[in-house]
């Protein structure tokens, strides 16, 4: 057959996995640090070091505080997204900041890292306080 001028198919041997393939490589023992759901309505899982980000709300078979192996032991269910997790202050579990997403065999990282709700043993950020203006007598002529 001739030359077309389209580009070659991909063999499918160089091909990058999927970005579920060697997902439980990288982990190891791991403590569930916390789990909610975002604005999405999707199902997120924070680990020591990981984040994966599950469609809706599937039956988990972990809770948080513990000790997970591999994340196909946190839901029977593939991960949408998942990626490498940082958490400040450092050493601490009270904000996570996702660093990267796993995308066709590599992290990626994110331009900047995205922070987070407020995660597990913090007390909720405040809001900052509105400072009154002193109510006096009008002045005037």
């Amino acid at each position: 057959m001739g030359d077309t001028g389209f580009l070659p198919e991909e063999d499918d041997t160089d091909a990058p996995p999927d970005d579920d393939e060697g997902i439980d490589d990288f982990f190891g023992s791991q403590k569930v640090y916390l789990i909610e759901l975002n604005d999405s309505g999707d199902t997120v899982v924070y680990t020591e070091h990981y984040w994966f980000q599950y469609a809706g709300t599937p039956a988990l078979k972990i809770k948080e505080d513990m000790e997970v192996c591999a994340p196909r032991s946190i839901c029977d269910v593939t991960p949408q997204f998942w990626g490498e997790v940082k958490w400040s202050p450092t050493g601490d579990t009270s904000l996570a900041h996702k660093t990267s997403v796993y995308y066709k065999g590599a992290f990626m990282a994110l331009k900047e890292p995205e922070p987070v709700g407020v995660g597990v043993g913090a007390a909720p950020a405040e809001e900052p306080k509105k400072e009154e203006e002193p109510q006096g007598e009008p002045t005037g002529p």
